[in-house]
């Protein structure tokens, strides 16, 4: 069965997501992508960086929180920026104010709800500390 991951990267109040932008709808998601075989879940997120393949129901995904060693978000080679793929739409990565967290079209949309009470609501607007 095919595993996803997902990189929870909050710095200063904002969130680093992708911004899907299709024909017919606009929604956010968290970076990630798929786990190649051979791949341990940390090595996905470390060698995909903002990389993401389409998903199918029911396939798990594992979420971590990470941080930024090094490079800038968004400039990776995954597949979606590439021409003449087979991705529709685009994919727009942003760091965004987890006080605007609540009000996006997020998918899923429960994992949404908890990173905003986990990251923001419980704590007051203030960083959690660590």
């Amino acid at each position: 069965m095919i595993e996803r991951v997902r990189a929870i990267i909050i710095e200063n109040q904002r969130v680093i997501l992708v911004k899907r932008i299709k024909q017919d709808e606009t929604f956010w998601v968290l970076p990630g992508g798929e786990v190649e075989p051979g791949e341990t879940h940390q090595q996905a997120l470390i060698y995909k960086g903002i990389s993401s393949k389409p998903k199918t129901e029911g396939q798990p995904e594992y979420y971590f929180t990470c941080k930024i060693i090094s490079g800038q978000p968004g400039t990776g080679q995954g597949p979606e920026f590439q021409p003449n793929n087979y991705y529709f739409g685009r994919h727009v990565i942003e760091w965004v104010d987890l006080a605007k967290l609540s009000s996006l079209e997020f998918k899923p949309k429960e994992i949404r709800d908890l990173l905003y009470k986990k990251y923001y609501n419980e704590n007051g607007g203030k960083k959690p500390s660590r």
